[in-house]
Protein backbone atom coordinates (compact mmCIF):
# COMPACT_ATOMS: atom_id res chain seq x y z
CA UNK A 1 0.00 0.00 0.00
CA UNK A 2 1.29 3.28 -0.88
CA UNK A 3 -1.81 5.62 0.53
CA UNK A 4 -5.11 6.18 0.36
CA UNK A 5 -7.86 9.14 -0.66
CA UNK A 6 -9.83 10.33 2.02
CA UNK A 7 -13.66 10.81 0.55
CA UNK A 8 -16.70 12.77 1.70
CA UNK A 9 -20.11 11.05 2.05
CA UNK A 10 -23.16 13.29 2.90
CA UNK A 11 -26.12 11.11 5.41
CA UNK A 12 -28.59 13.00 4.56
CA UNK A 13 -31.69 12.30 6.77
CA UNK A 14 -33.54 11.73 3.94
CA UNK A 15 -32.15 10.62 0.98
CA UNK A 16 -29.32 8.73 2.94
CA UNK A 17 -25.64 7.96 1.81
CA UNK A 18 -25.08 10.70 -0.75
CA UNK A 19 -21.79 10.84 -3.14
CA UNK A 20 -19.95 14.24 -3.64
CA UNK A 21 -21.50 14.47 -7.44
CA UNK A 22 -24.99 15.08 -5.32
CA UNK A 23 -23.60 17.50 -3.08
CA UNK A 24 -20.88 19.45 -4.09
CA UNK A 25 -22.41 21.53 -6.09
CA UNK A 26 -24.49 22.82 -3.55
CA UNK A 27 -21.96 23.41 -1.12
CA UNK A 28 -20.22 25.43 -3.70
CA UNK A 29 -22.94 27.60 -4.28
CA UNK A 30 -23.75 27.93 -1.11
CA UNK A 31 -20.53 28.94 -0.04
CA UNK A 32 -20.35 25.81 2.14
CA UNK A 33 -17.14 24.13 0.44
CA UNK A 34 -14.34 25.84 2.06
CA UNK A 35 -15.26 25.13 5.73
CA UNK A 36 -16.30 21.58 4.43
CA UNK A 37 -13.29 21.16 2.14
CA UNK A 38 -10.95 22.25 5.56
CA UNK A 39 -13.14 20.07 7.36
CA UNK A 40 -12.43 16.99 5.07
CA UNK A 41 -8.67 17.68 5.10
CA UNK A 42 -8.20 18.17 8.97
CA UNK A 43 -9.82 15.35 9.51
CA UNK A 44 -7.62 13.02 7.19
CA UNK A 45 -4.64 14.55 8.23
CA UNK A 46 -5.57 13.83 11.77
CA UNK A 47 -6.26 10.46 11.26
CA UNK A 48 -3.09 9.76 9.17
CA UNK A 49 -1.24 11.11 12.14
CA UNK A 50 -2.66 9.20 14.20
CA UNK A 51 -1.43 5.79 12.47
CA UNK A 52 1.71 6.80 12.06
CA UNK A 53 1.86 7.66 15.59
CA UNK A 54 0.62 4.03 15.81
CA UNK A 55 3.48 2.73 14.86
CA UNK A 56 1.27 2.24 11.37
CA UNK A 57 2.55 3.32 8.13
CA UNK A 58 -0.59 4.15 5.74
CA UNK A 59 1.45 6.21 3.67
CA UNK A 60 0.26 9.37 1.42
CA UNK A 61 -3.55 10.99 1.77
CA UNK A 62 -5.18 12.15 -1.07
CA UNK A 63 -7.69 15.05 -0.25
CA UNK A 64 -9.22 16.27 -3.38
CA UNK A 65 -9.35 20.09 -3.90
CA UNK A 66 -12.54 21.77 -5.39
CA UNK A 67 -12.08 24.73 -7.81
CA UNK A 68 -13.53 26.96 -5.47
CA UNK A 69 -10.89 26.11 -2.75
CA UNK A 70 -8.14 26.29 -5.45
CA UNK A 71 -9.09 29.75 -6.50
CA UNK A 72 -9.44 30.83 -2.47
CA UNK A 73 -5.82 32.73 -1.74
CA UNK A 74 -6.07 31.52 1.51
CA UNK A 75 -5.49 27.61 0.44
CA UNK A 76 -2.00 28.02 1.42
CA UNK A 77 -2.39 29.20 4.76
CA UNK A 78 -4.99 26.66 5.40
CA UNK A 79 -3.18 23.95 4.25
CA UNK A 80 0.11 25.13 6.52
CA UNK A 81 -2.64 25.64 9.58
CA UNK A 82 -4.06 22.14 9.48
CA UNK A 83 -0.81 20.21 9.15
CA UNK A 84 1.00 22.82 12.06
CA UNK A 85 -2.54 21.71 14.01
CA UNK A 86 -2.59 18.30 13.68
CA UNK A 87 1.28 17.23 13.53
CA UNK A 88 0.78 15.68 9.75
CA UNK A 89 3.91 16.22 8.05
CA UNK A 90 3.75 17.27 4.81
CA UNK A 91 5.33 14.28 2.92
CA UNK A 92 2.02 12.51 4.37
CA UNK A 93 -0.58 14.43 2.38
CA UNK A 94 -1.08 15.08 -1.55
CA UNK A 95 -3.85 17.41 -2.85
CA UNK A 96 -5.63 16.04 -5.63
CA UNK A 97 -6.91 18.46 -8.58
CA UNK A 98 -9.70 16.57 -9.88
CA UNK A 99 -10.62 17.63 -13.66
CA UNK A 100 -13.20 18.94 -13.41
CA UNK A 101 -11.70 21.42 -10.55
CA UNK A 102 -9.21 22.56 -13.08
CA UNK A 103 -12.21 22.48 -16.07
CA UNK A 104 -14.23 24.79 -13.42
CA UNK A 105 -11.20 27.08 -12.71
CA UNK A 106 -11.28 27.88 -16.08
CA UNK A 107 -14.83 28.74 -16.21
CA UNK A 108 -16.70 25.46 -16.43
CA UNK A 109 -18.95 24.09 -14.01
CA UNK A 110 -17.32 21.66 -11.74
CA UNK A 111 -19.57 18.00 -11.91
CA UNK A 112 -18.06 16.32 -8.75
CA UNK A 113 -15.35 16.12 -6.37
Amino acid sequence: MVGFESLVRWRHPELGGLAPDQFIALAEDSGLILPLGEWVLRTACRQVTQWYSEGKNPGRVAVNISACQLGDYSLLDVVRTVLRETGCRPEWLELELTESSIAASHGERSEGW
